[in-house]
């Protein structure tokens, strides 16, 4: 997975880039639930999510509540839970969880 940490250490060295984060995974929930992009890039930007939430923290969640990230993070996370892949699911639900703390 991708920014794994501690939010006590590591989270206020990733908060500059943030926001560039948050476009990314803006562009990826665009795109997943369609038939050119992988299952697989999906499960990754999702876990992304998730270790933003537990790495940055409350900042991140802060952010993700907010319109527009909260529509599109909320849809990315549904596409993961709702995914054929056993595996997508798990991060999904997990990612799901962190935020949601």
């Amino acid at each position: 997975r991708g920014v794994h940490g501690r939010a006590d250490n590591k989270g206020p060295k990733f908060t500059p880039y943030l926001q560039g984060a948050m476009r990314l995974l803006h562009q990826v929930a665009e795109s997943c639930g369609h038939d050119h992009v992988s299952d697989d890039l999906c499960r990754a930007a999702v876990g992304v999510v998730g270790d933003l939430a537990m790495t940055v923290g409350p900042d991140f969640t802060r952010i993700a509540k907010q319109e527009p990230h909260k529509s599109y993070l909320k849809v990315l996370l549904k596409e993961a839970r709702q995914s054929p892949n056993e595996m997508t699911q798990q991060v999904g639900s997990w990612a799901t969880r962190t935020v949601s703390q």
